[in-house]
């Protein structure tokens, strides 16, 4: 049995999305973290050049939040595809095995 190129790509399609889903999961658990800290906390390394502030204040609480928001929606979003791929192509060989 040989994995023709066109399965090889979709299996790599399919691990590329995963990986980003971890990723931007991550990436959100993250900002979440940052969000649920008090006002006045120091912010964690990575985020507080980016946010341009050491502390929490109201301005970090809503970057963190919008991004959280964009992060989530976007390792969603690679889920969702991986599903739709794997579901469709199982239904496809599902039939084809039936035709037979």
């Amino acid at each position: 049995m040989s994995l023709s190129r066109d399965a090889v790509l979709r299996v790599a399609l399919l691990a590329i999305a995963v990986v980003l889903a971890l990723i931007f999961a991550n990436l959100a658990a993250s900002l979440f973290e940052v969000w649920q800290l008090d006002t006045g906390a120091l912010v964690p390394a990575p985020w507080d050049t980016l946010f341009g502030s050491g502390r929490v204040t109201q301005r970090t609480d809503l970057l963190s939040l919008i991004g959280f928001a964009s992060l989530a929606g976007a390792s969603l979003g690679c889920v969702i595809f991986v599903l739709e791929r794997v579901f469709r192509d199982g239904w496809s060989w599902l039939r084809d095995q039936l035709r037979r």
